[in-house]
């Protein structure tokens, strides 16, 4: 008889599932462990695979170990941290706290990289130059005038042009009526 309940139990035992002994783990981040992101990153979302309860936090910091304020919200089975500010280039640590559905606090923490293009700047010379050398003035009566030769000195060329041809006609003509 104690062999025949020690085996029932021991069946029941392997037959409960082991999810009830288990303790709330991550399952999901993003932006995701050990990767680079080249964008701006503002939020970071962790998932996890049982509901976590309030109190539950995420600390953040920079690759100087600086930490970066964020606000936490917990909803249902994720935590999802948000900066005022983009995040700045570098390794970015992330480190939670949980209390999950059993009551039981799990911590853990990952690392992920930003790494975004650098925007370019005006230098310090080309800002100089542009607060120094003012940019010419142009004046809308002298535009006009420039305008208006434009268009004048192709008939002035064709007046020229027709001259010669004349010219040359007269002269070719008194030349036929010499010979």
């Amino acid at each position: 008889m104690k062999k025949t309940v020690a085996f029932l139990l021991a069946i029941v035992l392997l037959l409960v599932p082991q999810a009830v002994f288990a303790h709330s783990k991550l399952v999901k981040a993003n932006p995701a462990p050990d990767t680079t992101i080249t964008e701006e990153v503002k939020e970071m979302r962790l998932e996890f695979n049982t509901k976590i309860e309030q109190g539950s936090t995420v600390a953040v910091k920079d690759e100087t170990n600086k930490e970066i304020p964020v606000q936490v919200q917990v909803a249902g089975n994720e935590l999802v941290a948000t900066t005022s500010d983009v995040l700045p280039n570098g390794a970015i640590q992330v480190h939670w706290t949980i209390i999950g559905a059993d009551g039981h606090t799990v911590e853990g923490e990952y690392q992920f990289t930003v790494n975004r293009p650098a925007v370019a700047t005006p230098s310090e010379e080309q800002q100089l130059i542009e607060k120094t050398v003012p940019a010419p003035q142009v004046d809308p009566n002298e535009t006009k005038q420039i305008e208006e030769k434009a268009t004048i000195l192709p008939w002035i060329l064709g007046a020229l042009l027709l001259a010669l041809i004349i010219f040359l006609i007269i002269l070719l003509k008194g030349k036929k009526r010499n010979k």
